[in-house]
């Protein structure tokens, strides 16, 4: 699945700006596009529509809760897609396939 990236830009004190002292904005990933506002993954309300998807961000400047939850879900998936092979194949030959993967291991 692919997710979308919301920016959480971080607030600025006036001096701050004049420095040009600021961070990153850190961003959030969102399940599916959505008018504003956008609820992410972690429960951020943004405000501001998602113009990138997760990939084209920064893994430094990435919500680290979002983070998780994307690479839960991906692996999550992953399992899912293997029990549904396995129910294909049938359950004899997906004995034999598992008993080859563990004489290996």
């Amino acid at each position: 699945m692919t997710y979308l990236a919301v920016p959480e830009l971080p607030r600025q004190s006036l001096w701050a700006s004049l420095r040009r002292r600021s961070k990153l904005a850190e961003w959030h990933a969102v399940a599916d596009w959505c008018p504003a506002p956008i609820k992410t993954l972690c429960g951020f309300v943004s405000t501001l529509e998602a113009h990138r998807t997760w990939d084209q961000t920064l893994p430094d400047a990435r919500c680290p809760r979002c983070e998780q939850l994307t690479s839960a879900a991906d692996r999550a998936r992953s399992a899912m897609e293997a029990a549904e092979a396995a129910a294909i194949i049938g359950p004899v030959k997906a004995e034999l396939l598992r008993r080859r993967v563990m004489e290996r291991a």
